[in-house]
């Protein structure tokens, strides 16, 4: 008897990047840019550019402009999260103007969005933030909107 196995890897990857920074070249590679300033390719990226100085209001409605209908039109059956904090407006490296409140805000929708598509299932894991308070208070406002 002939046992068949078809595996198919379907991935999201969204991401927030400052557009004028080194990893913005990223979507010169994974992406294309969209009328909307979004980048999104046949792979699963989607790449949400945004200018220096951006605030977490252009932060949210980016989001939900571009990674809400991706996700909708996807629906995950588990999230997996790679939480950087270096958008905070108190890190020095990504030069953008995000604060606690926005990481929860972002933790929470992702949060939605597995319990409506992946029963609730969300991995996450730690990647970057460089100012220790900052990364503390950020880490915090995320693990809350986890629990």
């Amino acid at each position: 008897m002939q046992k068949v196995f078809v595996f198919c890897v379907c991935l999201f990857l969204f991401s927030e990047i400052k557009s004028d920074s080194l990893y913005d070249s990223l979507g010169n590679y994974l992406g294309k840019t969209e009328d909307n300033g979004s980048m999104f390719d046949s792979l699963g990226v989607v790449n949400t550019p945004l200018a220096a100085g951006s605030s977490g209001s252009t932060f949210r409605a980016a989001v939900e402009r571009d990674w809400l209908p991706a996700l909708e039109a996807h629906q995950p059956d588990i999230v997996f999260v790679s939480a950087g904090f270096d958008a905070h407006v108190d890190d020095p490296l990504a030069d953008l103007r995000l604060v606690e409140e926005d990481y929860r805000w972002v933790t929470q929708f992702i949060v939605a969005v597995a319990n409506q598509y992946a029963q609730g299932r969300v991995v996450s894991t730690l990647e970057g933030g460089y100012d220790l308070d900052a990364l503390a208070r950020s880490v915090t406002a995320h693990i809350e909107a986890l629990a």
